[in-house]
């Protein structure tokens, strides 16, 4: 080994570390506070988790880059319910807010800095914003669908399984399964190709 390996060989083995810390730590800490994470789930730096975390479920092989947030605005009585289904994918500092439910399909991807809230504010004129009642409906993401960077997912949407989602889109409505869509707000473009062996 050179001089000029060294560094690079030192700094892989202390990055498998400080990352075999984190999921560790992770792991044990959300379980602490009542969610339910598979040993083989993967948390590859800090992510952030608010709220009640007792209606969150990390399936097996998930891996979430570093900086993701997650905040669950359930109650006691009803905790807000996320569900990241085996072998998915979720990208640095992706954030996802839910005040009901979003499910993540097996093997879905979602990109970094995409962000899925399944509420949004009523807009009546005369009430504070504070005040009005929140607007929510569920979001699921069907199984092998991949949301490119930058994407906004909103209340109420489906996107269906392996479909793809181009990178910067708003998704404002469902969209069907094994289609394309991209653009602001997000329309289907073409089925996806099917591949020749």
């Amino acid at each position: 080994m050179t001089l000029q390996q060294f560094p690079a060989k030192i700094y892989r083995w202390w990055w498998w570390r400080r990352h075999l810390v984190y999921t560790i730590l992770m792991r044990a800490w959300l379980r602490f506070r009542g969610a339910t994470i598979d040993p083989t789930a993967r948390f590859w730096g800090p992510i952030e988790v608010r709220g009640d975390v007792r209606g969150l479920v990390i399936g097996a092989d998930v891996t979430l880059e570093a900086h993701v947030f997650i905040w669950l605005h359930g109650t006691l009585a009803r905790p807000a319910q996320l569900t990241i289904g085996a072998h998915s994918y979720v990208g640095r500092y992706a954030a996802i807010t839910v005040d009901e439910r979003v499910t993540l399909g097996v093997r879905s991807t979602i990109s970094a800095f995409t962000s899925l809230q399944d509420h949004d504010h009523g807009t009546a004129h005369g009430v504070s914003m504070r005040d009005l009642p929140l607007d929510t409906r569920p979001i699921i993401i069907e199984d092998d669908a991949w949301i490119g960077m930058h994407c906004v997912v909103l209340r109420g949407v489906t996107i269906g399984t392996s479909a793809i989602i181009g990178a910067g889109s708003v998704v404002t409505r469902s969209i069907p399964a094994h289609m394309i869509a991209f653009g602001v707000p997000a329309q289907v473009a073409r089925p996806r190709a099917s591949e020749s062996p």
